[in-house]
């Protein structure tokens, strides 16, 4: 999945692909926690299924459209913190505003 939004009419839209493994996770009952993350994919919103790690979350009520014409629910926004590899360490990274979408399979950035 890739995902983009339009900022001139505040309309969230997504790509992707034609397995919906939303849909595939939910049936293998794969916790949030456990989901994978898109790091560069070409979002220029950063999107999380997982609600517990966010911070100063607060909730919104916005449809994705994915490219295919389904919509996913984004149902609150806040601030991601991620230890993302850097060479043999991590660096701690805020992700500001990103949008919680519990439909979505993957943690797009």
């Amino acid at each position: 999945m890739v995902a983009a939004t339009n900022d001139d009419n505040e309309e969230l839209f997504t790509f992707t692909c034609t397995s919906n493994y939303a849909d595939v996770t939910k049936i293998l009952q794969v916790p949030k926690s456990k989901l994978g993350t898109c790091i560069d994919s070409g979002a220029s919103c950063d999107y999380l299924p997982d609600h517990s790690k966010f911070t100063n979350y607060r909730t919104i009520y916005r449809d994705i459209m994915t490219a295919d014409g389904r919509i996913v629910k984004a149902i609150g926004m806040g601030d991601l913190t991620l230890d993302l590899p850097n060479r043999s360490k991590t660096t701690k990274t805020v992700f500001k505003n990103a949008i919680h979408a519990p439909g979505m399979a993957f943690t797009l950035l």
